[in-house]
């Protein structure tokens, strides 16, 4: 049974979705903090942009010529309006040159994640079915070797000390429909002698023995 499991590539590549991960937070806080500051700069624009209508608002009403020189707060929302487009400059820069990379790291990361996990899969699977078809060669050659000695001992009173043998089993591959063991491959004593020749060959020799001491 397979208890170990070589791993060392997937985690290597978990190892490097956590770096990715670790440097996207970095630049996330970086845009974050630039959000926070031009939401600070919008809500101190929109204040001056009402103190700006009340201040005009009151003009108007009071029937007063109309002022030549601009208003102090015409020009702090002037400044305010460019520090609006800087920061938001600042954050779109941000977001392709930095943000972008990093997505596109953290992307790369998990892919490689998925390629190890079915590397890793691919790779035991393909052990599992070797040893499965070893196995099974194994069990053929078992069965083989049980059924020739039983055809030495056919008689009603040998059952007891050699039970016979169940049907052969059919085995197929794991994965498709090859048979590995076919029981109509071992069904007569000279296919069975074929699939363990060796085991017959010794057998007619120690038979031929025995009938010769008779």
């Amino acid at each position: 049974m397979i208890t170990e499991i070589n791993a060392d590539g997937l985690r290597n590549a978990m190892a490097l979705l956590g770096d990715a991960q670790k440097a996207r937070t970095v630049v996330q806080e970086k845009i974050d903090a630039v959000k926070r500051e031009l939401g600070d700069v919008e809500a101190r624009l929109g204040a001056a942009r009402e103190e700006l209508r009340n201040e005009e608002a009151k003009i108007a009403a009071s029937g007063s010529h109309m002022p030549d020189e601009p208003s102090p707060v015409e020009g702090r929302i002037a400044l305010l309006t460019r520090h609006q487009r800087i920061l938001t400059t600042r954050r779109g820069l941000i977001e392709q040159q930095e943000l972008k990379p990093a997505d596109d790291q953290v992307r790369a990361a998990k892919e490689a994640i998925r390629r190890g996990w079915r590397l890793v899969g691919l790779q035991q699977t393909e052990d599992i079915r070797t040893r499965y078809r070893e196995a099974a060669a194994m069990l053929r050659a078992a069965y083989a070797e049980y059924a020739l000695w039983m055809w030495e001992f056919p008689s009603e009173a040998d059952s007891r000390d050699f039970p016979r043998q169940h049907k052969c089993p059919t085995v197929s591959e794991l994965a498709g429909f090859d048979l590995l063991i076919n029981p109509i491959l071992l069904g007569a004593r000279e296919r069975l002698e074929a699939a363990a020749p060796d085991l017959a060959a010794r057998i007619r020799e120690l038979r031929a023995e025995i009938d010769g001491c008779k």
